[in-house]
């Protein structure tokens, strides 16, 4: 009852991205990078910062900086095929790109017996050199749904502003226009109402 209609249809992303502190210590890793500033990205953005980590996104859209939580950074030209990114200087690396790319370009950058945990799965296989993942004595985690009750919890004490994330609403009798629109690269949440 606490969490109005538009935040509880977060929960299911929201629980993803808070099940990253149940599979990695997140006090022996607390200089995070989360690749990816789409839906998925932001709110494992929101996740990690709700645990304390220091957390960077790289992503491709600047103008989401303003929906980083507090004391988040950005970084631009991260994800791109020569990155610019510092080698090894997180401890933890968590791809929400959903871009089959980005795991070879995340593997140096996360610091020997560092962690990188996958979030989304991609469309094409993802081809890399692993030996940096023996070398360095990486892991690396596969990590899907999370459960429901942390995602109600956080969303009913209003400690992720999951609002902002919606980028339209159409009324029902709209629903193909609003189809169309989720579907456009760039759009984060858009929202059917019912009545």
């Amino acid at each position: 009852d606490a969490i109005s209609d538009d935040a509880a249809t977060f929960v299911e992303p929201l629980a993803a991205a808070l099940h990253i502190a149940e599979d990695v210590d997140l006090a022996q890793h607390r200089n995070v990078l989360v690749a990816g500033d789409g839906k998925l990205g932001l709110l494992c953005a929101h996740a990690l910062a709700l645990h304390g980590c220091c957390v960077t996104v790289a992503g491709r859209h600047p103008a989401r900086a303003a929906l980083l939580p507090k004391n988040a950074t950005f970084a631009a030209g991260w994800l791109e095929a020569a990155p610019t990114a510092p080698v090894g200087a997180f401890d933890l690396a968590v791809d929400a790109t959903g871009n089959a790319d980005v795991l070879p370009r995340l593997l140096p950058l996360v610091r020997p017996r560092g962690t990188i945990v996958l979030k989304t799965t991609t469309e094409r296989p993802t081809a890399a050199d692993l030996s940096l993942l023996v070398v360095n004595e990486l892991r690396l985690i596969g990590s899907r749904c999370g459960r429901f009750a942390p995602a109600i919890d956080a969303l009913s004490r209003g400690l992720v502003p999951v609002e902002s994330l919606i980028t339209a609403r159409y009324p029902l009798a709209e629903a193909k226009a609003a189809f169309a629109h989720a579907g456009t690269k760039g759009t984060l949440k858009v929202l059917l109402q019912i009545a």
